[in-house]
């Protein structure tokens, strides 16, 4: 499954949206990571500045931290 989302991601150009509680999994499948609280947008991650503990410390205050 991951296979096919990178590569409809790679080579055909798709955007995907993938959903998921599990950090570890996010991180090894996608480009950009974005934190939600009460329904919005609190942070938003691009691949180059993927630090768990950034992470995990945006969603639990749910604020960004930067």
């Amino acid at each position: 499954v991951y296979a096919r989302l990178r590569s409809l991601a790679d080579e055909d150009n798709k955007s995907i949206m993938f959903i998921s509680s599990e950090l570890d999994e996010l991180l090894g499948v996608c480009d950009r990571i974005y934190v939600f609280a009460d329904g919005n947008i609190v942070d938003e991650f691009q691949l180059e500045e993927f630090n768990k503990q950034d992470i995990l410390s945006t969603a639990v205050r749910g604020h960004s931290i930067r």
